[in-house]
């Protein structure tokens, strides 16, 4: 999936807990859904979990956990990602449709992530 089909995410830190995210389809696009996460879960270097707040526009919940690789010095990270889109399985179907399935974006985010870590280059980081 290239740069112009997936999505920019913006987040803006609130507090310790809280961050608000916007979702938009290119850069300077239109925010096509925007959410706020709370911190639920933070087990310094093991794992972090997270749920939206009553003011999102995509209703998710999910965790990340990082386990050290059995090959050495590299860690596994694990995402366990549950969502309710917009106009439920409507809404997945037409961003699917559109090029933005939720599953892939989330997989290609990581690979971002995953990119940066091994390179130590700045990425951005997409949606």
């Amino acid at each position: 999936m290239d740069e112009a089909t997936r999505g920019i995410v913006t987040v803006e830190r609130r507090g310790e807990y809280e961050s608000h995210w916007q979702l938009r389809t290119r850069t300077g696009g239109p925010v096509v859904a925007e959410w706020t996460a709370e911190l639920i879960n933070d087990v310094s270097g093991k794992v972090l979990g997270w749920r939206t707040t009553s003011e999102a526009d995509i209703v998710s919940a999910g965790s990340v956990t990082f386990r050290p690789a059995p090959a050495g010095d590299f860690t596994e990270v694990h995402v366990h990602l549950q969502y309710s889109a917009p106009l439920g399985w409507l809404g997945t179907a037409a961003a699917t449709v559109g090029g933005h399935n939720p599953g892939m974006l989330v997989r290609e985010a990581l690979r971002d992530i995953k990119r940066y870590l091994e390179l130590g280059r700045r990425v951005t980081l997409t949606a």
